[in-house]
């Protein structure tokens, strides 16, 4: 979720190319309206957002049926330790303009290894 469609659509572009099945929305309500009918692993938020921000959109999900359980990772502007101080139970966080690979590191750690 980003208000910023270039910077939304870019990201949900780059990930496809990386095999990963990637949706985008502009706002806090499409976003957990997508999440509830759609059940994501995990959703990137942008936090500085118009009528629903990063954080009542994190807090909706947590609350949802189906969100209760998914990986809630903050994309922003923002520096690390404000987003912390809110407390809006994101799982992880990411400075937007960190590069591309240093993102999808982060994402692939989220993602359980196979057992062998």
């Amino acid at each position: 979720m980003d208000d910023h469609v270039e910077s939304g659509e870019s990201l949900t572009f780059y990930l496809r190319t990386q095999g990963i099945d990637t949706k985008y929305v502009d706002s806090g309500d499409a976003a957990i309206a997508l999440a509830e009918g759609w059940a994501p692993h995990m959703v990137i938020l942008d936090i500085t957002m118009p009528i629903r921000d990063g954080y009542s959109t994190a807090a909706a999900l947590r609350r949802s049926k189906r969100g209760s359980d998914v990986i809630i990772l903050a994309l922003t502007a923002l520096d690390e330790a404000q987003v912390r101080r809110h407390g809006a139970g994101f799982d992880a966080y990411c400075q937007k303009g960190t590069k591309l690979p240093l993102l999808l590191t982060l994402l692939a750690s989220f993602v359980a290894s196979p057992a062998v």
